[in-house]
This record gives C-alpha cells, sequence and structure tokens, in this order.
C-alpha cells in the first residue's frame, strides 16, 4: 500500500507487525497523558504527506492505560484538512472495549454510519470466550 498507517504509540504490538508484514509506511503518534493519540500531531503529520493516501488505527481501549482515541475528533481533522474520503482509511482496534462500548452511558459512539471502513472486536477480552 502506498498509504502511511498513523497510529498512537501505544497501540498494540500487532498493528506495528501487521504494518511490518505488509511493508507500509507507519508512524507511532505519541499520546497525551491519558493515552490517546495526540491529535494535533496527527494533525501535523497527515498535513506534511499530503500526497499519500491516510490509514488511522483508531484505538478503542489501548492495552496498558485502556485510552479510547476520539474518532469524530480524528473525523474532524480530516475533515478540516480537506482529506477526500477515497484518500483515507480508518480502522477501529476494538479489541479492549467494542464489545462494551454500547452499553456505558457517554461513550462515543463508534459505528459505521460514520466513515470507518473496519473494526476489530474481541470476546476473550471480556471473558465472553
Amino acid at each position: 500500500p502506498d498509504g502511511i498507517l498513523y497510529t498512537s504509540k501505544e497501540t498494540h504490538y500487532s498493528i506495528f507487525k501487521a504494518a511490518r508484514y505488509y511493508r507500509m509506511d507507519a508512524k507511532a503518534i505519541p499520546t497525551l497523558p491519558m493515552g490517546e493519540i495526540d491529535y494535533d500531531i496527527l494533525a501535523d503529520e497527515i498535513d506534511k504527506n499530503r500526497d499519500r493516501p491516510v490509514i488511522i488505527n483508531v484505538n478503542i481501549g489501548t492495552t496498558v492505560k485502556g485510552a479510547v482515541d476520539n474518532l469524530d475528533r480524528i473525523l474532524r481533522i480530516l475533515n478540516n484538512l480537506n482529506i477526500p474520503r477515497e484518500r483515507f482509511h480508518i480502522h477501529c482496534d476494538g479489541a479492549l472495549f467494542a464489545m462494551m462500548m454500547p452499553f456505558v452511558d457517554f461513550a462515543p459512539e463508534v459505528s459505521f454510519k460514520k466513515p470507518i471502513d473496519s473494526i476489530a472486536v474481541s470476546g476473550h477480552n471480556v471473558g465472553m470466550s
């Protein structure tokens, strides 16, 4: 793929392993103190590489801190940078929290009603396997 994968430094190692396997360029974006991706740095990195498609891994619960990246804020960044829909792919890594989010009051909505392309969930992280 000619796109660049953007994900936080606290992303599960398997994302970086997959990027190496597929010979993708990957940028590990620093995080905010609570563990979510640093949105300003993400915006700067995307802006610097406008000539390449954007692939974003959105964490829905990081392994160590349980941080949830704000999907709506990431979508606003893409909109503000005028990145057209055909130039970005969003994967939501919800292995930790995605199956619980619909049952949490005031949780951010992660839905295919929004322009996301894929989501990973895992039953073993919530005692369902």
